[in-house]
């Protein structure tokens, strides 16, 4: 979870027609910046890794330079990126609590007889990523009924979770290579659906210009320069942090 910067709340003495819905609840400064928030009392660290690479690392994980820990600068190109979901936001039992899960040992189940300590996932475990595959496969199929022959890279996504879901089911693996296909899956559900929240909730928001805006505590939210921007996405529900 990223930590709060030394923040300045608002005047609260003052009456609430003072404060405006474009009015910064939080200021702060980090380094050569100064972060105003529209939506929030507090403003989160700023993570900024540049053009570095996200690379899983051998334990399954992905460290500091992940995507899915750290609200991340705003990019036109990958404006679907706001809605990057929360870990904390769905604990378990939540259904996708399995989007965040990390195999342990004892999830690991040997095949005996082999030379190599090769093994498969735990059958329960493989059925709860199986879950995130369903829902993923859900949400893509009611988008593409009212889009003839869309075939967004969401689609290949999709294909590409089953196919890690099925060398889970039955592929003998070491423990480091089942870490690294389990996280590989979890990466693509999230990216399938954050896709698809921003299709199917972000994007009518701004469309609609909806100004009854409430922050979306499910999604990562951004950091971003262009004030019209963040005036857009603050009506789409993310937290949104301007930079300047």
């Amino acid at each position: 979870m990223p930590t709060a910067l030394l923040m300045f709340k608002s005047n609260t003495t003052l009456q609430d027609g003072w404060l405006q819905a474009f009015d910064a609840h939080a200021v702060a400064v980090q380094g050569n910046l100064v972060i105003t928030t529209l939506n929030m009392d507090f403003v989160p660290a700023f993570h900024h890794f540049e053009e570095e690479n996200v690379q899983a690392c051998v334990d399954g994980h992905f460290g500091a330079i992940d995507c899915f820990q750290w609200p991340q600068a705003y990019d036109n190109i990958f404006c679907n990126s706001t809605c990057i979901p929360r870990k904390e936001a769905f604990p378990s039992p939540h259904p996708l609590h399995w989007a965040w899960f990390t195999p342990t040992q004892e999830d690991f189940k040997p095949i005996p007889g082999n030379l190599f300590p090769v093994g498969t996932l735990a059958a329960d475990k493989v059925e709860g990523l199986d879950s995130l595959h369903k829902l993923a496969e859900k949400r893509v199929q009611d988008w593409r009924a009212n889009q003839q022959g869309k075939n967004d890279a969401v689609v290949s996504h999709v294909l590409s979770l089953l196919h890690g879901i099925s060398r889970l089911k039955t592929h003998p693996l070491t423990f480091h290579n089942l870490l690294m296909f389990v996280t590989d899956a979890q990466q693509l559900f999230r990216e399938i659906y954050l896709f698809m929240d921003w299709i199917f909730l972000a994007q009518p928001r701004i469309t609609a210009s909806d100004r009854t805006a409430i922050v979306n505590s499910e999604w990562m939210g951004t950091f971003m320069h262009d004030s019209d921007m963040c005036n857009k996405l603050y009506i789409a529900d993310p937290s949104v942090t301007s930079t300047a």
